[in-house]
């Protein structure tokens, strides 16, 4: 009976939050290399903020990736993208690979 309660509380926890973006990262680099590094991807996030309002942006699946692409595709920078619930699964819905 505790486990349903606990569940219970776990889903509503769960849909009370905003959905905000975050950002993965799959590649580090050695010296001018780009070295694939697996070990963080989907596992280590970062806030994608807002460049004209600033704060953590919430989540449009277009808006996030162009402003990803525009910041890391010229930097060759491997990346994928995923809104809170996603992030908190490790998985990143979508990516530039």
């Amino acid at each position: 009976m505790r486990l349903l309660i606990f569940l219970k509380f776990k889903l509503l926890d769960m849909a009370n939050f905003d959905e905000k973006a975050w950002v993965t990262f799959s590649n580090s680099h050695n010296g001018e290399d780009v070295v694939h590094d697996w070990k963080g991807f989907e596992r280590v996030w970062f806030p994608v903020f807002n460049p004209i309002k600033g704060g953590h942006m919430d989540w449009d699946d277009e808006l996030v990736m162009d402003i990803c692409r525009t910041m890391f595709n010229d930097k060759h920078i491997g990346f994928g993208i995923a809104p809170t619930s996603q992030m908190r699964i490790n998985n990143s819905v979508r990516d530039n690979f």
